[in-house]
């Protein structure tokens, strides 16, 4: 069972082929986003996000970014030339999508629980989420046209448990240990930490 599947469960297509997920995220909700309708024409592989700008390579298929050779990734981009920002939706052709995107500057907030994690995988996890300073996550739709870019804190008011000082104390807040980030989120566990890095880096 890799990391990924130890960490956040995994189903197989055979009797006894499950294991639980040791996690639960859930759902992030948007302080009064302000969203906008855009039109994304295609067929768009011709179109390469290179040294700075997007380029037209006629014929050729969209930019392939792979990590260890199986788990693709989007990296950072402008949004492309063909996308345009539409007052409303009115679809006017087969060939695009249309999108109602988040505009940049909104704020969601979600929790993460987590239990019985080794050291090693609270390592792996918290750096998952914060990544380092000039990263940012690709989430969403049309990620390799520049849409998507999410930047993740974790913030001051997260918290470990000792679960023996909780369950001997009738104190609710009892137990709660203060989660210093700048001791547990690093990327010694990381696997193919150097790739991710280029991958995910924010020009």
């Amino acid at each position: 069972m890799n990391t990924a599947d130890q960490l956040f469960g995994y189903v197989g297509d055979a009797p006894n082929q499950a294991l639980m997920g040791r996690l639960v995220v859930t759902t992030a909700k948007f302080d009064q986003p302000k969203l906008s309708w855009f039109k994304v024409p295609y067929p768009y592989g011709n179109l390469h996000f290179e040294n700075g700008k997007w380029v037209d390579r006629p014929g050729k298929s969209a930019r392939m970014v792979q990590i260890d050779g199986r788990w693709r990734i989007y990296p950072h981009a402008p949004l492309a030339p063909i996308v345009g920002k539409i007052s409303e939706f009115q679809p006017d052709t087969v060939q695009a999508a249309y999108v109602r995107a988040i505009l940049p500057e909104a704020t969601a907030r979600f929790s993460i629980r987590f239990w019985n994690l080794y050291e090693e995988e609270l390592r792996r996890l918290l750096w998952s989420v914060c990544l380092d300073p000039d990263m940012a996550h690709k989430l969403g739709a049309h990620r390799y046209l520049g849409f998507g870019a999410v930047k993740f804190n974790i913030l001051p008011e997260s918290y470990l448990i000792d679960w023996k000082e909780k369950y001997g104390s009738t104190d609710p807040e009892s137990g709660r240990i203060s989660l210093d980030i700048s001791k547990w989120c690093d990327t010694k566990t990381v696997k193919n930490y150097p790739a991710l890095k280029e991958a995910l880096r924010v020009h």
